[in-house]
Protein backbone atom coordinates (compact mmCIF):
# COMPACT_ATOMS: atom_id res chain seq x y z
CA UNK A 1 0.00 0.00 0.00
CA UNK A 2 1.27 3.47 -0.90
CA UNK A 3 2.09 5.67 2.06
CA UNK A 4 1.00 9.28 1.81
CA UNK A 5 3.25 12.02 3.18
CA UNK A 6 1.03 14.86 4.35
CA UNK A 7 2.73 18.24 4.57
CA UNK A 8 2.42 19.80 7.98
CA UNK A 9 0.66 23.14 8.14
CA UNK A 10 0.98 25.76 10.86
CA UNK A 11 -2.64 26.07 11.92
CA UNK A 12 -1.61 28.40 14.76
CA UNK A 13 -1.31 31.16 12.16
CA UNK A 14 -4.17 33.66 12.15
CA UNK A 15 -4.90 34.98 8.66
CA UNK A 16 -8.69 35.24 9.04
CA UNK A 17 -10.98 35.77 12.02
CA UNK A 18 -13.26 32.87 11.02
CA UNK A 19 -11.66 29.64 12.25
CA UNK A 20 -12.96 27.46 9.41
CA UNK A 21 -11.92 29.94 6.72
CA UNK A 22 -8.60 30.41 8.51
CA UNK A 23 -7.89 26.66 8.37
CA UNK A 24 -8.89 26.44 4.71
CA UNK A 25 -6.66 29.36 3.77
CA UNK A 26 -3.66 27.94 5.62
CA UNK A 27 -4.22 24.54 4.00
CA UNK A 28 -3.89 26.32 0.64
CA UNK A 29 -0.53 27.75 1.65
CA UNK A 30 -1.83 31.24 2.38
CA UNK A 31 0.29 32.37 5.30
CA UNK A 32 -0.40 36.08 5.74
CA UNK A 33 -3.38 38.39 6.10
CA UNK A 34 -2.31 40.23 2.95
CA UNK A 35 -2.35 37.02 0.90
CA UNK A 36 -5.67 36.05 2.47
CA UNK A 37 -7.19 39.37 1.46
CA UNK A 38 -5.95 38.97 -2.12
CA UNK A 39 -7.30 35.41 -2.26
CA UNK A 40 -10.72 36.33 -0.87
CA UNK A 41 -11.04 39.65 -2.71
CA UNK A 42 -9.46 39.37 -6.18
CA UNK A 43 -9.00 42.78 -7.79
CA UNK A 44 -7.84 43.70 -11.30
CA UNK A 45 -5.70 46.42 -9.77
CA UNK A 46 -3.61 43.65 -8.20
CA UNK A 47 -2.51 42.21 -11.55
CA UNK A 48 1.28 42.35 -11.74
CA UNK A 49 3.11 44.74 -14.01
CA UNK A 50 3.64 42.77 -17.27
CA UNK A 51 7.08 44.34 -17.66
CA UNK A 52 8.25 42.28 -14.69
CA UNK A 53 8.43 39.36 -17.13
CA UNK A 54 11.96 38.80 -18.41
CA UNK A 55 12.32 40.03 -22.03
CA UNK A 56 8.97 41.86 -22.07
CA UNK A 57 10.68 45.16 -22.93
CA UNK A 58 12.51 43.47 -25.83
CA UNK A 59 9.28 41.86 -27.05
CA UNK A 60 7.44 45.18 -27.05
CA UNK A 61 10.30 46.95 -28.84
CA UNK A 62 10.34 44.28 -31.59
CA UNK A 63 6.57 44.37 -32.01
CA UNK A 64 6.60 48.18 -32.10
CA UNK A 65 9.24 47.99 -34.84
CA UNK A 66 7.06 45.53 -36.77
CA UNK A 67 4.05 47.82 -36.48
CA UNK A 68 5.99 50.90 -37.60
CA UNK A 69 7.51 49.03 -40.57
CA UNK A 70 4.14 47.40 -41.42
CA UNK A 71 5.67 43.96 -41.16
CA UNK A 72 3.61 40.79 -41.29
CA UNK A 73 3.21 38.93 -38.00
CA UNK A 74 2.33 35.24 -37.68
CA UNK A 75 1.04 33.72 -34.45
CA UNK A 76 2.15 30.11 -33.97
CA UNK A 77 -0.33 28.39 -31.67
CA UNK A 78 -1.32 25.01 -30.33
CA UNK A 79 -4.36 22.79 -30.78
CA UNK A 80 -5.56 22.58 -27.17
CA UNK A 81 -7.88 25.12 -25.52
CA UNK A 82 -4.99 27.02 -23.97
CA UNK A 83 -3.32 27.34 -27.37
CA UNK A 84 -6.58 28.19 -29.13
CA UNK A 85 -7.48 30.99 -26.72
CA UNK A 86 -3.88 32.27 -26.67
CA UNK A 87 -3.92 32.54 -30.46
CA UNK A 88 -7.28 34.31 -30.46
CA UNK A 89 -6.15 36.78 -27.77
CA UNK A 90 -3.08 37.89 -29.73
CA UNK A 91 -4.91 37.88 -33.06
CA UNK A 92 -7.68 40.14 -31.74
CA UNK A 93 -5.19 42.45 -30.03
CA UNK A 94 -3.03 42.84 -33.15
CA UNK A 95 -6.12 43.30 -35.28
CA UNK A 96 -7.13 46.14 -32.98
CA UNK A 97 -3.68 47.69 -33.46
CA UNK A 98 -4.06 47.51 -37.25
CA UNK A 99 -1.37 44.85 -37.70
CA UNK A 100 -1.18 42.50 -40.70
CA UNK A 101 -1.58 39.30 -38.68
CA UNK A 102 -2.29 35.63 -39.42
CA UNK A 103 -2.06 32.45 -37.39
CA UNK A 104 -0.88 28.86 -37.70
CA UNK A 105 -2.08 25.88 -35.66
CA UNK A 106 -0.19 22.60 -36.20
CA UNK A 107 -2.18 19.46 -36.92
CA UNK A 108 -2.32 17.21 -33.86
CA UNK A 109 -1.88 13.95 -35.82
CA UNK A 110 0.47 14.93 -38.66
CA UNK A 111 2.62 17.55 -36.92
CA UNK A 112 2.20 17.11 -33.20
CA UNK A 113 2.93 19.70 -30.52
CA UNK A 114 5.20 22.68 -31.00
CA UNK A 115 7.24 24.29 -33.73
CA UNK A 116 8.32 22.12 -36.67
CA UNK A 117 10.50 22.74 -39.71
CA UNK A 118 7.76 22.10 -42.27
CA UNK A 119 5.61 24.78 -40.66
CA UNK A 120 8.57 27.17 -40.62
CA UNK A 121 9.14 26.53 -44.34
CA UNK A 122 5.47 27.29 -45.02
CA UNK A 123 5.43 30.47 -42.94
CA UNK A 124 8.71 31.79 -44.37
CA UNK A 125 7.30 31.39 -47.90
CA UNK A 126 4.56 33.91 -47.06
CA UNK A 127 6.85 36.94 -46.62
CA UNK A 128 6.40 36.88 -42.86
CA UNK A 129 8.82 38.95 -40.78
CA UNK A 130 7.94 38.08 -37.18
CA UNK A 131 6.59 34.88 -35.61
CA UNK A 132 5.15 34.92 -32.10
CA UNK A 133 4.56 31.56 -30.47
CA UNK A 134 1.86 30.98 -27.88
CA UNK A 135 1.75 28.07 -25.44
CA UNK A 136 4.83 26.53 -27.06
CA UNK A 137 8.41 27.13 -28.14
CA UNK A 138 10.46 27.24 -24.94
CA UNK A 139 12.17 23.92 -25.73
CA UNK A 140 12.43 24.42 -29.53
CA UNK A 141 16.12 25.39 -29.65
CA UNK A 142 16.92 23.83 -33.05
CA UNK A 143 13.64 24.90 -34.64
CA UNK A 144 14.13 28.52 -33.58
CA UNK A 145 17.65 28.52 -35.05
CA UNK A 146 16.24 27.08 -38.28
CA UNK A 147 13.61 29.83 -38.38
CA UNK A 148 16.27 32.49 -37.88
CA UNK A 149 18.26 31.00 -40.77
CA UNK A 150 15.11 31.44 -42.85
CA UNK A 151 15.06 35.14 -41.98
CA UNK A 152 12.31 34.98 -39.38
CA UNK A 153 12.44 36.78 -36.05
CA UNK A 154 10.88 34.79 -33.21
CA UNK A 155 9.21 35.87 -29.98
CA UNK A 156 8.32 32.97 -27.70
CA UNK A 157 5.44 33.16 -25.23
CA UNK A 158 5.12 29.98 -23.21
CA UNK A 159 4.46 28.68 -19.71
CA UNK A 160 5.97 25.20 -19.76
CA UNK A 161 8.94 24.16 -17.65
CA UNK A 162 12.30 25.42 -18.89
CA UNK A 163 15.46 23.42 -19.31
CA UNK A 164 18.87 24.90 -18.56
CA UNK A 165 19.14 26.01 -22.19
CA UNK A 166 16.34 27.85 -23.92
CA UNK A 167 16.15 29.18 -27.50
CA UNK A 168 18.42 32.13 -28.28
CA UNK A 169 15.63 34.60 -28.90
CA UNK A 170 13.16 36.83 -27.07
CA UNK A 171 11.29 34.52 -24.70
CA UNK A 172 8.45 35.34 -22.31
CA UNK A 173 7.97 32.61 -19.73
CA UNK A 174 7.50 33.16 -15.98
CA UNK A 175 9.23 29.80 -15.39
CA UNK A 176 12.51 30.96 -16.91
CA UNK A 177 15.25 30.44 -14.36
CA UNK A 178 16.32 34.07 -14.77
CA UNK A 179 12.79 35.52 -14.57
CA UNK A 180 11.75 37.29 -11.37
CA UNK A 181 8.04 37.49 -12.20
CA UNK A 182 6.12 37.11 -8.90
CA UNK A 183 3.75 34.37 -10.13
CA UNK A 184 4.93 31.26 -11.97
CA UNK A 185 1.56 29.58 -12.49
CA UNK A 186 0.15 31.39 -15.53
CA UNK A 187 -1.31 29.30 -18.35
CA UNK A 188 -0.11 29.93 -21.90
CA UNK A 189 -3.07 32.24 -22.47
CA UNK A 190 -2.09 34.09 -19.30
CA UNK A 191 1.36 34.82 -20.73
CA UNK A 192 -0.22 35.94 -24.03
CA UNK A 193 -2.53 38.18 -22.01
CA UNK A 194 0.44 39.75 -20.20
CA UNK A 195 1.93 40.58 -23.61
CA UNK A 196 -1.33 42.28 -24.60
CA UNK A 197 -1.42 44.09 -21.26
CA UNK A 198 2.12 45.34 -21.90
CA UNK A 199 1.24 46.45 -25.45
CA UNK A 200 -1.78 48.39 -24.21
CA UNK A 201 0.36 50.01 -21.52
CA UNK A 202 3.09 50.88 -24.03
CA UNK A 203 0.62 52.49 -26.45
CA UNK A 204 -1.40 54.07 -23.61
CA UNK A 205 -4.56 52.19 -24.61
CA UNK A 206 -7.52 51.31 -22.43
CA UNK A 207 -9.57 48.10 -22.49
CA UNK A 208 -7.22 45.15 -21.98
CA UNK A 209 -10.04 43.71 -19.85
CA UNK A 210 -11.92 42.75 -23.02
CA UNK A 211 -9.65 39.70 -23.36
CA UNK A 212 -10.38 38.29 -19.89
CA UNK A 213 -13.18 36.01 -21.12
CA UNK A 214 -10.77 34.19 -23.43
CA UNK A 215 -8.02 34.11 -20.78
CA UNK A 216 -10.40 32.60 -18.23
CA UNK A 217 -11.50 29.85 -20.64
CA UNK A 218 -7.90 28.88 -21.45
CA UNK A 219 -6.78 29.09 -17.83
CA UNK A 220 -9.58 26.88 -16.52
CA UNK A 221 -9.23 24.39 -19.38
CA UNK A 222 -5.48 24.02 -18.80
CA UNK A 223 -6.09 22.96 -15.18
CA UNK A 224 -3.54 25.34 -13.67
CA UNK A 225 -3.87 26.35 -10.02
CA UNK A 226 -6.55 29.00 -9.57
CA UNK A 227 -4.47 31.02 -7.15
CA UNK A 228 -2.79 34.42 -7.15
CA UNK A 229 -3.06 36.14 -10.55
CA UNK A 230 -5.03 33.24 -12.05
CA UNK A 231 -7.72 33.78 -9.42
CA UNK A 232 -8.11 37.40 -10.50
CA UNK A 233 -8.21 36.39 -14.17
CA UNK A 234 -10.84 33.71 -13.58
CA UNK A 235 -13.07 35.86 -11.35
CA UNK A 236 -13.28 38.73 -13.80
CA UNK A 237 -13.10 36.46 -16.83
CA UNK A 238 -16.18 34.49 -15.79
CA UNK A 239 -18.08 37.75 -15.34
CA UNK A 240 -16.88 38.84 -18.78
CA UNK A 241 -18.08 35.59 -20.39
CA UNK A 242 -21.63 36.33 -19.22
CA UNK A 243 -21.58 39.88 -20.63
CA UNK A 244 -19.25 39.31 -23.61
CA UNK A 245 -19.98 40.97 -26.95
CA UNK A 246 -17.80 38.46 -28.81
CA UNK A 247 -19.83 36.49 -31.36
CA UNK A 248 -17.92 33.28 -30.64
CA UNK A 249 -18.28 33.45 -26.87
CA UNK A 250 -22.03 33.97 -27.16
CA UNK A 251 -22.40 31.18 -29.72
CA UNK A 252 -20.49 28.60 -27.66
CA UNK A 253 -22.49 29.62 -24.58
CA UNK A 254 -25.72 29.04 -26.47
CA UNK A 255 -24.84 25.55 -27.72
CA UNK A 256 -23.53 24.66 -24.26
CA UNK A 257 -26.77 25.79 -22.62
CA UNK A 258 -25.13 28.51 -20.50
CA UNK A 259 -27.45 31.43 -19.78
CA UNK A 260 -27.38 33.74 -16.78
CA UNK A 261 -24.99 31.89 -14.45
CA UNK A 262 -21.49 30.54 -14.96
CA UNK A 263 -18.78 28.84 -12.94
CA UNK A 264 -15.48 27.08 -13.55
CA UNK A 265 -17.55 23.88 -13.93
CA UNK A 266 -19.38 25.29 -16.97
CA UNK A 267 -16.10 26.20 -18.64
CA UNK A 268 -14.29 22.95 -17.79
CA UNK A 269 -17.12 20.56 -18.70
CA UNK A 270 -19.31 22.42 -21.19
CA UNK A 271 -17.16 24.90 -23.12
CA UNK A 272 -13.69 23.32 -23.09
CA UNK A 273 -14.70 19.85 -24.41
CA UNK A 274 -16.39 21.42 -27.43
CA UNK A 275 -13.28 23.44 -28.23
CA UNK A 276 -10.97 20.47 -27.66
CA UNK A 277 -13.07 18.42 -30.08
CA UNK A 278 -11.74 20.55 -32.94
CA UNK A 279 -8.10 19.69 -32.32
CA UNK A 280 -8.86 16.10 -31.36
CA UNK A 281 -11.10 15.10 -34.26
CA UNK A 282 -10.66 17.69 -37.00
CA UNK A 283 -8.85 21.02 -37.25
CA UNK A 284 -8.25 23.34 -34.28
CA UNK A 285 -8.06 26.34 -36.62
CA UNK A 286 -11.84 26.40 -36.72
CA UNK A 287 -11.96 26.94 -32.95
CA UNK A 288 -9.69 29.97 -33.34
CA UNK A 289 -12.00 31.23 -36.10
CA UNK A 290 -14.87 30.96 -33.63
CA UNK A 291 -13.18 33.44 -31.32
CA UNK A 292 -11.91 35.94 -33.90
CA UNK A 293 -14.99 36.33 -36.09
CA UNK A 294 -17.40 39.22 -35.58
CA UNK A 295 -20.06 37.50 -37.71
CA UNK A 296 -22.78 36.10 -35.43
CA UNK A 297 -24.10 33.70 -38.07
CA UNK A 298 -20.63 32.30 -38.82
CA UNK A 299 -19.92 31.95 -35.10
CA UNK A 300 -23.10 29.98 -34.56
CA UNK A 301 -22.32 27.68 -37.49
CA UNK A 302 -18.88 26.95 -36.03
CA UNK A 303 -20.26 26.46 -32.51
CA UNK A 304 -22.84 23.96 -33.78
CA UNK A 305 -20.14 22.13 -35.74
CA UNK A 306 -17.95 21.91 -32.64
CA UNK A 307 -20.94 20.66 -30.67
CA UNK A 308 -21.46 17.86 -33.20
CA UNK A 309 -17.74 16.98 -33.19
CA UNK A 310 -17.84 16.77 -29.41
CA UNK A 311 -20.82 14.41 -29.56
CA UNK A 312 -18.93 12.23 -32.05
CA UNK A 313 -15.99 12.10 -29.68
CA UNK A 314 -18.23 11.14 -26.77
CA UNK A 315 -19.70 8.28 -28.79
CA UNK A 316 -16.22 7.04 -29.72
CA UNK A 317 -15.15 7.13 -26.07
CA UNK A 318 -18.20 5.13 -25.01
CA UNK A 319 -17.56 2.59 -27.77
CA UNK A 320 -13.94 1.99 -26.76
Amino acid sequence: MKRWDVKEKNFDLIVHENKVINSLLISRGINSKEKADIFLNPDLRLLYDPFLLKDMDRAIDRIDEAIKKREKIYIYGDYDVDGITSTAILYRAFNKLGVDVSFYIPDRVNEGYGINREAIDHISSLDVDLVITVDCGISAIEEVEYAKEKGLDIIITDHHECKERIPNTIALNPKRHDCQYPFKGLAGCGVAFKLVQALFKFYDLQGYEEFLDLVAIGTIADIVDITDENRIIVKYGLEKILTSDKAGINAIKQVAGIKDKISTYNVAFQIAPRLNAAGRLSDAKIAVELFITSDNEKAMQIAKYLDQENKKGSKLNRRY
